[in-house]
């Protein structure tokens, strides 16, 4: 039936081609359409509306591959983003590799000679964009070699590609499944580049990694010394403990060494032990594992240390805001400077007793005095400004 909206040229030409159709499909059906003696099957017959050829611009005309995946692009897609969308899923020892304009995958060593392999693969770096999970240290090298040679990466959260694959009804996990996903999440969400720290960046980062993990087998050696009956045990205990020590203070000494090796760095120590429970060995690890500090806003600093409280409210339920996420050795340093804070720091320690005195439990206003240190310490980087109690009301 005719659609009444449609012109009558449009009507006449459709017409028109429909009746050569016909005529030109006659011919090759006319004979087709009995049943041939001894035949199990009917003949095929021709559709006098349709030619006997394919068109070139139809579906049917594709060749379809029975392992094509369904994170390659199609034609509008590549309209829309021309770039080709590379995701690597990262291991300890292999790097499993998938392109969105490739149905096969490449997995390559996790190591330099892998590194130099995939680098023969990938396409120009103007032409893609590299997205990554973060993977502890895994990714790292990966991530470096790439920058250097001038590749946009993008290292996402597992946690948030996961519940992507599993929304999209990836169910199963496999390092293959994980890069075609890795390519769709690419296509789909706002992805923010990577940069590469600097060489300080990197060092400073890892001093004060090995710090924390020197204290924390501190913090076991004390645990086991306390938990021992034999004299002989306490004496070995101990010895660790001192030899632990003196690995602290050494560590200590190259991170105060280092920074004050840095104006920039220097400086913004020191602004940030101006404030009232602020520490140098909790500025150093803001220096080192928040580089975010001074370049973000507040909403965004908060998220990134993971102190942000998020809502979840679904019709009559609302339900207590809690934090997630975010960096928690960040957050345990400041959970500590937060504690002294509410104690003797002029502008936190009265926020603390409102909120105590309004009936919040203490963890709910440590997190909150958290927040408020975060919210300060930003305010005064990005302005270069000292302590001082005008920033009350950052």
């Amino acid at each position: 039936m005719l659609n009444p909206s449609t012109p009558c040229g449009v009507m006449g030409h459709a017409a028109g081609a429909a009746s050569e159709r016909s005529d030109e499909a006659a011919p090759a059906a006319a004979g087709d359409r009995s049943i041939a003696s001894g035949a199990s099957e009917p003949a095929a017959e021709l559709d006098r509306r349709r030619h006997g050829r394919t068109s070139p611009n139809s579906r049917l005309s594709r060749k379809r591959s029975r392992n094509s995946p369904s994170s390659h692009l199609r034609d509008w897609e590549h309209a829309i983003d021309p770039r080709i969308h590379i995701g690597i899923d990262v291991s300890k020892a292999r790097l499993d590799v998938a392109m969105s304009d490739s149905s096969s995958l490449l997995a390559v060593d996790n190591d330099l000679k892998g590194f130099l392999k995939l680098l023969k693969q990938l396409p120009p770096p103007d032409r893609c964009q590299v997205v990554m999970e973060a993977t502890g240290t895994y990714h790292f090298d990966a991530f470096l070699c790439l920058n250097d040679h001038g590749y946009h990466v993008a290292v996402v959260p597992p946690i948030r590609v996961r519940a992507f694959a599993t929304g999209a009804g990836w169910i199963a996990k496999t390092d293959a499944i994980d890069a075609r996903v890795l390519v769709r999440y690419s296509k789909v969400a706002e992805l923010q580049i990577t940069e590469k720290p600097s060489d300080f960046q990197l060092k400073l980062h890892a001093l004060v990694t090995r710090r924390r993990q020197l204290v924390d087998l501190h913090v076991q050696e004390s645990n086991h010394f306390e938990a021992a009956r034999d004299k002989a045990v306490k004496d070995d205990i101990e010895q660790t403990r001192n030899m632990l020590k003196i690995r602290i203070t050494a560590i200590e000494k190259q991170i105060d060494d280092l920074c004050d090796s840095d104006p920039d760095a220097k400086r913004r120590v020191e602004l940030m032990t101006s404030v009232p429970g602020i520490a140098k060995r909790t500025a150093a690890v803001l220096l080192g594992e928040l580089p975010e500090l001074g370049d973000a806003n507040r909403q965004q600093v908060g998220a990134l240390v993971g102190v942000a409280p998020y809502n979840r409210d679904s019709g009559k339920s609302s339900k207590l805001r809690s934090i997630r996420g975010g960096r928690a050795s960040v957050r345990s340093a400041l959970y500590m400077a937060a504690l002294t804070a509410s104690r003797c720091n002029p502008v936190i320690r009265p926020f603390y007793r409102r909120l105590k005195d309004a009936g919040k439990p203490s963890k709910v206003c440590l997190t909150a005095c958290i927040r408020k240190l975060l919210t300060i310490l930003n305010a005064m980087i990005k302005s270069d400004t000292a302590w001082n109690h005008g920033l009350q009301n950052a």
